[in-house]
């Protein structure tokens, strides 16, 4: 009876602690990264966003150790309220990691087993390499993946595995887009500058893409900076595009705001002053 009534009261006196862990200077999240109590002997990994929680620490002063591979590791002190949460962010310093050249042989299989293609994913610098024309569109780097090409120069309509655009699903972050450009098609409505990865499938998909049969396109769009509110945008031959991000009050998450603006009105009064077009 003693020990349960140690136990519980040990319980209701313990916290939480709950942070996310980015590399140092790109401020991206670090997956897969362990964060470890040694003196409680407790670990736990982050995930795909770089957030861990660890619930129940008793109240306290206690080392905090976080390693993940690339990175160097870091130790931290940590003070855990009673009943309360703490929130930490870490930023490790990137450590590329040099190793021996490795030779890889491989032999064809004679009867393939996989469903289909894979998801392909592109990162937004990836992305942002790809030349266009006039300015940076997710639609035009996504037509140079593999199993999708486009109907024309003038179009960002995506046909995949030679299926009509109507038979591709495209997501921004779960959500479907069901007209996903600007201007009839000639590029894409979302901006460059809030997208952190998209991924290409072109088989083998999930049933909750309901009916479409070609494929999908995810498009996953980054987190805002949570050290420091920053802006940015540009101006391009097409249209101009500018944001905002920055921390929430209390530093409880972040937000990140962007708008774009076509030049197509002052083409159109341009030439109707011109007589190009009728009024």
């Amino acid at each position: 009876m003693s020990s349960a009534l140690i136990l519980l009261v040990a319980l209701l006196q313990a916290g939480t602690i709950q942070g996310v862990v980015r590399t140092e200077g790109s401020l991206s999240p670090v997956p897969g990264a362990v964060v470890h109590l040694p003196d409680l002997n407790r670990r736990v990994l982050t995930d795909e966003r770089g957030m861990f929680i660890i619930p129940n620490v008793p109240v306290g002063s206690w080392r905090v150790v976080i390693s993940a591979l690339g990175h160097e590791q870091l130790e931290v002190g940590v003070q855990v309220p009673n009943t309360g949460v703490v929130r930490v962010e870490l930023e490790l310093a990137a450590r590329p990691i040099h190793i021996d050249p490795v030779a890889v042989q491989s032999v064809r299989a004679r009867q393939s087993t996989e469903a289909g293609p894979g998801e392909v994913r592109m990162s937004a610098a990836a992305m942002l390499a790809v030349p266009t024309a006039g300015e940076p569109d997710i639609i035009r780097a996504i037509q140079t993946m593999p199993s999708v090409a486009a109907s024309s120069d003038f179009s960002s309509a995506l046909y995949v595995r030679g299926g009509s655009p109507d038979q591709t699903m495209i997501s921004l972050n779960g959500i479907p887009l069901f007209n996903p450009y600007h201007l009839g098609g000639l590029f894409g409505a979302v901006d460059p500058d809030v997208v952190q990865s998209v991924g290409v499938a072109a088989g083998a998909f999930a049933a909750n893409t309901g009916d479409r049969v070609s494929g999908v396109i995810d498009i996953r769009t980054r987190d805002g900076g949570r050290d420091q509110v920053r802006s940015f945008g540009a101006v391009g031959l097409i249209s101009s595009r500018a944001g905002l991000e920055g921390p929430l009050p209390g530093r409880r998450g972040s937000y990140i705001v962007s708008a774009r603006r076509t030049y197509l009105d002052v083409f159109t009064r341009g030439a109707e002053a011109m007589g190009i077009i009728p009024g």
